[in-house]
């Protein structure tokens, strides 16, 4: 469950909206990617992190939302996967049972 005093933050990336569930919204604004730095020891090949960027008050850790929502639906398809890959295998278990008459 999700504690009420979260606030739903809807991205979309190529056409797929994907709904993220956040403690809280600063603000929004541009910020100039030249001011983004890497985020230490978060730059492996898929990471969603995009850097960090200093803020007035505090250090904000940038996401890649195309990133993130390619691992949402890569996540979602396996797990589509998996699911067809059970049900097949009780549809042909169903199937290999011969009939008794009654």
């Amino acid at each position: 469950l999700v504690p009420e005093s979260y606030e739903a933050l809807v991205v979309e990336s190529g056409g797929v909206h994907l709904g993220l569930f956040v403690d809280r919204v600063g603000d929004v604004r541009p910020i100039d990617l030249l001011d983004v730095r890497p985020a230490p020891g978060m730059d492996s090949p898929g990471s969603i992190y995009r850097g960090v960027w200093s803020g007035r008050d505090a250090d904000v850790l940038l996401i890649d939302v195309d990133e993130l929502v390619a691992q949402a639906i890569g996540a979602t398809t396996r797990s589509f996967q998996r699911t067809v890959s059970a049900l097949s295998g009780l549809e042909e278990d169903s199937d290999a049972v011969a009939d008794t008459p009654s």
